[in-house]
């Protein structure tokens, strides 16, 4: 029986001894979790401004052309957007041309990402067609240039128009070579300008080649 007590009384301890070790724990706070905010507790997110984000982006094309183009070709300015159908600006005329022999296509505002394509179609005018191989001189040019501006969702202009070089160049020809280079496309080149979704601008175009004599 004393074994018995004993062993008891050992237990007892023990149990005692564990128990004042819990409740020693317990006296440790556990961390209190935040409760949770109600929509007005929250600190307002303050959202970008759009007033400053680009969006959107618009292209001005310029071709320049002689007085020569301009009285003996019919020149029309077309435009494209992505896949869509190409769109005619009109005819550059000795009206629709400013005092620098420039005729200036504004493209309407396109949202990122997007690709534009500026292009001219040359003929002769019917008039002409005749007449044109007895010319010993014709007067060319290539010349090419561009602005474009940056928008925001409320398709205001973030900043100045960017201006940029001239491409291109200006030569010299006869009547007959003057035909040989429209029959052969030299002067229906494609100006490609291709955005991405941050409004990157990439600009391509195919050099001309055109031949003298």
């Amino acid at each position: 029986m004393k074994r018995f007590f004993s062993l008891a009384a050992v237990l007892c301890c023990a149990m005692s001894m564990m128990m004042f070790t819990a409740c020693g724990d317990d006296e440790t706070p556990e961390p209190q979790k935040p409760e949770p905010q109600t929509p007005e507790q929250q600190e307002p997110v303050t959202p970008a401004d759009s007033t400053k984000t680009p969006v959107y982006v618009r292209v001005i094309a310029k071709f320049h052309n002689t007085e020569d183009m301009l009285k003996y070709f019919d020149i029309k300015i077309m435009y494209q957007e992505n896949d869509d159908e190409p769109q005619s600006f009109g005819m550059a005329t000795p009206e629709t041309v400013d005092t620098a022999l420039t005729y200036s296509a504004l493209s309407p505002i396109a949202k990122y990402p997007v690709t534009m394509k500026f292009y001219r179609e040359v003929t002769v005018k019917e008039e002409f067609k005749d007449s044109i191989p007895a010319l010993e001189k014709f007067d060319f040019t290539f010349r090419f240039d561009y602005v474009y501006g940056h928008l925001n969702a409320e398709e205001e202009v973030l900043d100045a128009y960017r201006n940029t070089k001239q491409y291109g160049g200006d030569g010299s020809v006869s009547g007959v070579k003057i035909l040989d280079n429209i029959s052969r496309g030299m002067y229906a080149n494609i100006y490609t300008f291709a955005f991405d979704e941050n409004g990157v601008m990439n600009f391509s175009y195919p050099r001309p080649t055109h031949q003298n004599e």
